[in-house]
């Protein structure tokens, strides 16, 4: 009796899946399942609507530069005002010279 499993093809195998780096990681932790990779995606939108609308606020409608509190009721945030109340800011009401005298 001959073995007829000799000449017989190989089926196709696929490659293996890569074991280290990000697209392993990636994939192993983040896209391992359809309710992982829902998550993940819904994460990501909402990183990407929460960074764009700080950045809006800190930067494009920022204002710079006030003369006075009416000019920095915008939309954006006012570095004029974080400019001028940097020490009250910092130090509250102790006095300065007392902070100077302790910083030396």
């Amino acid at each position: 009796m001959t073995d007829t499993t000799q000449d017989l093809p190989l089926p196709a195998e696929r490659p293996p899946t890569p074991s280290a780096g990000v697209v392993s990681w990636l994939r192993g932790n983040l896209f391992n399942g359809i309710g992982n990779m829902l998550l993940t995606l819904a994460a990501a939108w909402f990183l990407i609507l929460a960074i764009s609308r700080l950045v809006r606020w800190a930067l494009i409608d920022a204002i710079w530069h006030a003369d006075s509190g009416r000019e920095c009721r915008g939309d954006g945030a006012c570095w004029a005002f974080i400019g001028e109340k940097l020490r009250f800011i910092l130090f509250g009401r102790f006095p300065c010279n007392l902070v100077l005298r302790l910083l030396n």
